[in-house]
This record gives C-alpha cells, structure tokens and sequence, in this order.
C-alpha cells in the first residue's frame, strides 16, 4: 500500500492515519471525536512518559491523554498491578462466600487453590480476549506485537478492578451468613443484591472497551470508529456470553 509523508515532519505516514504517529500532525478529525469529546485525540506534542500513577489516575480521569502516553512507551509494571488485581478481586468472591457460610476450617487452602485456578483462568481469558482483537488490528493492515495489545488491554480493565473491589463490598455488607449445608439460599433469595455485581461488570466491561479504544487507535494509528467498533463488538459478545454462563450455573 502506498505511503504519503506528514508535511510538517516528512516521515512517511498510512495513508487513512487520522495523524502522523511521529510528530501527531493532525489530517482530519474522526466522527466520533466530534460526537464524543473526551475521545479527542490530544494536540500536544509527547514529551515524556507519565508516571505508574499518573498513568493509573489518567486512565480514570483523561483516558485519551493516558492512552495517547502509554501507546507511545507501554511499560509493564502498570498492567501487572491491574492483572494481579483482578485475579485477587475475583479469588476474593470465594472467600466470602467461605466467611458467609461460616465454614473457615479449609479457608486459606481453598483461597490458593481458587487463586491458582483462576490466574491460569484469567490469563487464558486475556490471550484469547486480546488475540481476537489483535487479529482484528492486523486485518485492518495495522502491524505491531500482541504484547502491546495485551499491555493495553490490562489498563482498559482498571474500571473492571475497581467494579470488582465495590461488589465485593456490597456482597459483605448485604449477604447474610448460613449453614454451609443452605450455600444455594445465600444465592436464590438474594438476586437482586447479586443483581447489583452483574451490572457493575457490564458497565465496567463496556467502560473498558471504549478504553481499549483509545489505547489501540494511538499505538497502531487507526480511526477511532473503527478501533472502537472492534472492541465494542468483540466485548458484548463476550459479556453476553458471560451473563448466559452465570445464568445457566444452580450459584454464582
């Protein structure tokens, strides 16, 4: 495919690039940047890599700034904070449904085993999740390693973490404690109170696909519908999947 050079740095550019990824030259603003503000992509030139914290923080609070940053030099300590996070989180459900059936005789040996289980479960999950969306990137013509893909991907799961740790304070505060011969009556009459963790997940699950959005569109410089249509589309199908699954199993 023919190439066409920035006119303000000369480097040679993909000619459906909405900017130049050398020195951030605007060419056109995408659609959905009109409609959606805070998905604007920014106009200063990058000077330096944003702290772990400033990165963490930016993401929740100027995503189009955090992502522009981390495209431009992803780092690895930040996603294996978010990664190890979620994993916890999601151990942490076992252990309080453990503490709310007052059975603690096996509680820390159950607590690793669920844990190992679900880092093997989750990391499977991230490969899979990430490999379609990478397959997509390179599809569209877009080059570069799945390992960017992955980075950017555990930054996007931040909302996710953050839903977690406040469902599992509800849980806490809400579920009553039963005999661990009566575990299916801390589920069935409680729906609603479960019903509150499902809709966090959903939302933070969309939240994230709009995240990896951002960050996919700046580190492979593709428009931000088309970024946006992939993740979309490829986490609803997920989370519907999800939400069939859960329904389909006699406790969560």
């Amino acid at each position: 495919m023919s190439t066409l050079r920035c006119p303000q740095c000369h480097h040679r550019v993909h000619p459906q690039d909405p900017t130049c990824g050398f020195c951030g030259f605007r060419f056109r603003y995408d659609r959905f940047e009109r409609v959606l503000p805070f998905m604007r992509r920014p106009e200063r030139r990058w000077q330096g890599r944003l702290s772990l914290r400033q990165r963490l923080w930016s993401t929740l609070t100027v995503p189009s700034i955090a992502f522009w940053d981390i495209a431009r030099d992803p780092d690895r300590a930040g996603p294996f904070l978010i990664f190890l996070g979620n994993i916890l989180s999601i151990s942490l459900f076992y252990l309080l449904i453990i503490m709310k059936t007052t059975s603690t005789a096996s509680l820390l040996y159950g607590f690793l085993g669920v844990f190992l289980i679900y880092s093997l479960l989750h990391l499977v999950y991230n490969l899979l999740f990430y490999g379609i969306i990478h397959i997509i990137i390179r599809l569209s013509g877009r080059k570069g390693p799945f390992g960017d893909t992955f980075i950017l991907g555990q930054y996007s799961a931040l909302p996710l973490l953050l839903a977690n740790l406040l469902s599992l304070v509800v849980l806490a505060m809400f579920l009553p404690s039963v005999p661990v011969s009566e575990l299916m009556f801390i589920v069935y009459p409680y729906q609603s109170i479960w019903l509150v963790f499902w809709i966090l997940t959903a939302i933070a699950s969309l939240w994230g696909a709009v995240l990896l959005a951002l960050g996919i569109r700046e580190r492979y410089h593709m428009s931000t519908s088309l970024a946006f249509m992939a993740t979309f589309t490829v986490t609803v199908i997920v989370v519907m999947l999800g939400i069939f699954a859960r329904l389909s199993l006699p406790i969560i």
